[in-house]
């Protein structure tokens, strides 16, 4: 009888803790459109230790249905689900093998540029509590290149990753990453890699998208190295392709076509090349900010 009665106390609690939960995340759009500061806060994982009663798992579970629905209400947004990393962090105490918590998060925080700190930090938490994981080291690798311009740590990662799944491919690509970091053909095997690894739809349609736009980055190189030839060779900017062509630096036939169904121009400010379309430029090299 008393067995039957904790469990129906646990049980109380686990609700009662979900209840309030998802009421914090309900209230997330209209506290959000009034306070551009609002937090979403779970509590404190060693009270749910220690109310749970060995219903850890159960209870990271639910927890994370519950950041799964915060993070498309931020989507809906569009806004950075930044508190997904303390969601993450709680459901990661009570069940510190939920490797899909750990990669998910660092996945989601990464493609939408969040604060590199809380990113590397759940994904090293990840690598110490599963270590034979390959995932977790190599979306960290991911991070760090793309994001944080770490290209020796991201190629440590990789190789990581690549002893850990026994996949060649990822030890080819961290040496690439030490000879030629930064390079936008090297970041396009870079997704390719990750892409083959992504079964989301959602996230599918990102990677592609950003492979996408680091073509425009290669055409866009290409294209300025043939108007630097121009000007070297006539000490003059030209205006339009045809004077390329005319002047035996570049083939019509030469010129890429646009993954977005836009065309390339010359802009006449800059006299550089340019795109017609707004995906422009995936930065492979990381803006500078400071979290």
């Amino acid at each position: 009888m008393k067995t039957v009665f904790l469990k129906l106390a646990v049980l109380v609690v686990l609700f009662g803790g979900v209840f309030f939960l998802q009421r914090e995340i309900d209230a997330t759009k209209a506290q959000i459109i009034k306070d551009p500061g609002y937090q979403l806060r779970p509590p404190k994982s060693s009270i749910m230790k220690a109310v749970s009663l060995g219903h850890e798992t159960l209870v990271a579970d639910i927890y994370w249905m519950r950041a799964i629905q915060y993070y498309a209400n931020m989507g809906e947004l569009g806004r950075i689900p930044a508190d997904l990393y303390y969601l993450s962090e709680f459901i990661t105490d009570l069940d510190p093998r939920f490797e899909y918590a750990y990669y998910s998060t660092g996945l989601v925080l990464t493609m939408e540029h969040g604060n590199h700190n809380h990113i590397k930090t759940i994904l090293e938490k990840g690598k110490k509590n599963i270590p034979k994981s390959w995932r977790i080291p190599f979306q960290l690798g991911v991070s760090l290149y793309f994001l944080m311009n770490n290209y020796e740590e991201a190629a440590q990662n990789l190789d990581e990753a690549c002893a850990n799944k026994g996949w060649k491919p990822y030890a080819f690509l961290a040496a690439r990453i030490r000879a030629e970091g930064g390079d936008p053909m090297t970041s396009i095997k870079f997704l390719e890699s990750q892409l083959s690894q992504t079964k989301e739809p959602y996230w599918r349609e990102k990677i592609e998208q950003h492979i996408q736009e680091l073509w425009v980055s290669v055409h866009l190189q290409f294209l300025n190295k043939k108007l630097d030839e121009y000007h070297q060779k006539t000490g003059l900017f030209a205006e339009s392709w045809e004077e390329l062509f005319d002047a035996g630096i570049m083939k019509p036939l030469e010129i890429p076509r646009e993954p977005f169904g836009g065309r390339y121009i010359i802009d006449l400010e800059t006299h550089q090349a340019d795109t017609t379309t707004n995906h422009k430029l995936f930065v492979y090299r990381p803006p500078e900010k400071v979290f």
